[in-house]
């Protein structure tokens, strides 16, 4: 369950946007790929659990203070608030402020929402490309240049490992050579 907390249930304050300024941007829930409910927003705005946020979500997955859209310019940033799940972009993990763009995909939780610059209408279908499944890694599934990359890479590596075996070799002759031709100019009867 999604709560938005307008305007008139908050407290006014002298900070608060004129009613005749337009929104700087909407939140649209998604429930099963249609929007749900479209939020405006006007001014900076925190997300989690908490009743205290301006958008609240009653799911566990998150955090009470999970994230917050940041007002910068005519535009916004979503931030998260070291949740414990994370805050996902476009099915990406973030870790720091990350600008918003228009029909960008934001995911709390179990909650997903879609940021656009003009308003969605309420039962409108969004369609997304589905996120990349992660693949593990196999030789087999790799092309056959990538391959060859992988062999040089190898091949490469071993050369390496090789010269530096050669190079240590090299130096400790030249050490041994050093020490017997001390031993041979400082004890000239030895020989």
């Amino acid at each position: 369950m999604v709560r938005y907390i307008a305007e008139n249930e908050v407290e006014l304050s002298s900070k608060q946007i004129e009613q005749t300024e337009p929104p700087k941007g909407y939140l649209a829930l998604l429930l099963k790929g249609r929007i749900s409910q479209s939020l405006t927003l006007h001014e900076t705005v925190n997300i989690g659990r908490d009743k205290n946020n301006a958008i609240v979500i009653a799911d566990n997955k998150v955090s009470r203070s999970h994230a917050q859209l940041i007002l910068v310019d005519d535009g916004f940033m979503i931030n998260d608030l070291q949740s414990s799940n994370g805050t996902y972009l476009n099915n990406i993990l973030i870790k720091q402020p990350t600008r918003l763009k228009d029909h960008d995909k934001i995911m709390l939780g179990d909650a997903t929402f879609v940021f656009t610059i003009s308003e969605l209408v309420p039962d409108t279908q969004i369609d997304f490309e589905p996120a990349p499944e992660p693949k593990e890694f196999s030789s087999s599934s790799m092309s056959v240049s990538a391959k060859s990359s992988m062999i040089f890479l190898e091949n490469q590596t071993i050369l390496w490992i090789i010269f530096g075996c050669m190079t240590l070799t090299i130096i400790i002759l030249l050490v041994i050579i050093a020490f017997l031709l001390g031993m041979f100019f400082a004890f000239p009867h030895l020989g």
